[in-house]
């Protein structure tokens, strides 16, 4: 942070209001939405707020992941749901526990085994526990990890197939691509939501020249 002078970091999970009265505290001129590929609730909250204050909104759009032919991709958590209670006995999922619920309460998620990997936070273990996902099943801890990492801990578990969300490079996903090819593991992608940004950049100078374009015409106007 001493890097930074005058940076200042938020964490934890926070509503629209809030977010709308720290735009409206700090006097911020521009909004960069660099959230995960599948907040789109969190990024339709800030193309509306920097609507509503009249600043420049871009958003940082990581690289998606490069297509597996073996892969099958899905257009939702329902179809991979679907998919992976069809294709596998003992199935991970790399998905999160927001869309937990989906997996385990389909028709057939009793006649399988379940391994998840969980944020290390209580609310996210509690999540899971609640349901039903055995605590030995849990992996709870912070990625992204190396091929390596996933093939030793799905090897213990005799993995056969795989969930995960396109999250690009940044969210691990080759390593887990390529952990269940050398498994042999039936891999089943969740594509990325589309969403309609109003300005998409993917990568940073870009931004910089966007920002300071924007920067510099509202200091004309003014």
């Amino acid at each position: 942070m001493e890097n930074f002078p005058g940076l200042v970091v938020c964490s934890g999970k926070i509503g629209v209001e809030a977010r709308r009265r720290e735009l409206r505290q700090s006097d911020a001129k521009a909004i960069v939405d660099a959230t995960h590929p599948f907040a789109t609730e969190i990024s339709g909250q800030l193309i509306g707020l920097a609507r509503e204050f009249g600043i420049p909104y871009v958003r940082y759009e990581r690289p998606e992941s490069r297509s597996r032919p073996t892969a099958i991709y899905c257009r939702d958590m329902e179809e991979a749901a679907a998919e992976a209670v069809g294709k596998g006995t003992r199935i991970f999922l790399a998905t999160g526990t927001k869309d937990l619920s989906t997996f385990v309460k389909h028709t057939l998620a009793t006649e399988r085994q379940w391994f998840v990997r969980v944020a290390p936070d209580p609310a996210s273990l509690e999540r899971a526990l609640r349901f039903g996902i055995p605590r030995a099943h849990l992996c709870a801890m912070q990625g992204p990890f190396s091929k390596e990492f996933n093939e030793t801990l799905w090897r213990s578990w005799d993995i056969d197939c795989v969930v995960t969300k396109d999250s690009g490079e940044a969210g691990g996903f080759q390593a887990k691509a390529d952990a269940a090819q050398a498994m042999g593991a039936t891999l089943i992608v969740v594509e990325r939501p589309r969403m309609d940004y109003p300005v998409v950049a993917r990568d940073f100078q870009t931004i910089i020249k966007y920002l300071d374009t924007c920067l510099q015409s509202q200091s004309v106007a003014l």
